[in-house]
């Protein structure tokens, strides 16, 4: 008696999002990813049982990350940070030095050691908390919990590129980032002339830092970011042609700033001071002023301070003394018109004095 044929595989079969299909006597896995774009992938498995295994953990990582992709080894989350650092070109100086601070600090000592294919969302959103825990007040704002999430992102996202394929997804896009208030909310209010000259005045004659009232002076003058400040060095000033090259701005792109007679003041005097013994010190101290400046605003009675204010209060005061809106564009470094009127804000003196002078020609 002839043997009995063993009865044909099934041509398909569904786990969850993912379907088998037998081709060629092997099955292989056709799923749709969250951006509906369809894939399919060889299990690699000649019985249904092997096939069906594979499906689950790609329908699992489906559900937890939103997309699959066959990986390559077991690359650490470590690992694969070392080679993103080589190769990444798309962020700028102040976000690399910011995000490596970050990976640094946060995230590689709590996952580094593990494969990066292995992380889920809930592992990222622990660290998440656990960082925004230890901050000042146990909470951030907005803006900086959604940095945190883009700069998780951009990694995974790199590493899930079918090109590496370090890993089978972006757990980070599952993140929930928050809502942040309409962007003219967030532009703090310029100082007034008379709370200005009160906070220089108390820098330069009470504070205990004596590089704070320098700082300011240079910020809210110059309308210098934080970041480029830092970068300053004796060859950025130009005392014969009385102006400062801002190098590598936010926007990667030099510009030049004349300085005011003040600021020039106090530069030479840094130089005299410092600068001579051979360059040496930096024209801009490394020092963190943000708690000197605090404590000399709530002497003085300024409700809100940050660096940043600084620099608001240096546009408006250059768009209220009729500098024209294009030069002030390009003093701040900004890329688009619209950016700058958001800094440009008008203040209440401001106000009345040009309602005082249309009420005054009316009368006439």
């Amino acid at each position: 008696m002839a043997p009995r044929k063993p009865p044909p595989l099934p041509k398909s079969h569904h786990v969850g999002r993912v379907t088998l299909r037998l081709k060629s006597g092997v099955y292989c896995a056709r799923y749709r990813n969250d951006d509906k774009r369809r894939f399919e992938f060889s299990t690699k498995c000649r019985t249904l049982e092997g096939a069906i295994k594979v499906a689950r953990r790609i329908n699992d990582d489906l559900e937890l990350h939103g997309d699959w992709r066959p990986t390559r080894g077991d690359m650490t989350v470590a690992a694969a940070w070392a080679e993103f650092c080589k190769k990444w070109t798309g962020w700028s100086d102040g976000v690399w030095s910011n995000n490596t601070y970050y990976y640094n600090g946060l995230i590689l000592p709590a996952i580094g050691n593990l494969p990066i294919a292995s992380v889920r969302p809930v592992d990222l959103l622990a660290i998440l908390e656990g960082a925004e825990k230890n901050r000042e007040g146990g909470r951030v704002g907005p803006s900086c919990w959604n940095g945190w999430i883009t700069a998780l992102s951009t990694l995974f996202r790199w590493a899930s590129n079918p090109a590496r394929a370090y890993c089978p997804g972006n757990p980070a896009r599952l993140l929930e980032r928050r809502r942040e208030p309409n962007y003219g909310d967030r532009i703090p209010p310029a100082l007034s002339d008379d709370e200005l000259e009160r906070l220089l005045t108390d820098l330069r004659t009470v504070s205990i830092s004596p590089v704070a009232y320098y700082l300011t002076l240079l910020a809210v003058d110059l309308g210098m970011r934080p970041c480029e400040l830092k970068k300053l060095t004796w060859d950025d000033i130009d005392f014969d042609n009385n102006q400062i090259r801002v190098v590598e701005s936010k926007t990667d792109t030099d510009r030049y700033v004349p300085m005011t007679t003040r600021v020039r003041g106090a530069i030479t005097e840094r130089w005299n001071h410092v600068g001579q013994l051979n360059g040496e010190h930096p024209p801009v101290p490394g020092a963190n002023i943000i708690k000197a400046l605090k404590s000399a605003a709530k002497r003085v009675g300024i409700p809100h301070i940050t660096r940043y204010v600084l620099r608001h209060t240096a546009a408006t005061r250059w768009g209220e003394s009729g500098m024209e809106l294009d030069v002030v564009k390009n003093a701040m470094g900004h890329k688009k018109v619209d950016m700058t009127l958001r800094y440009m804000k008008s203040r209440e003196k401001r106000i009345h004095d040009q309602f005082a002078s249309f009420d005054q020609q009316q009368a006439g």
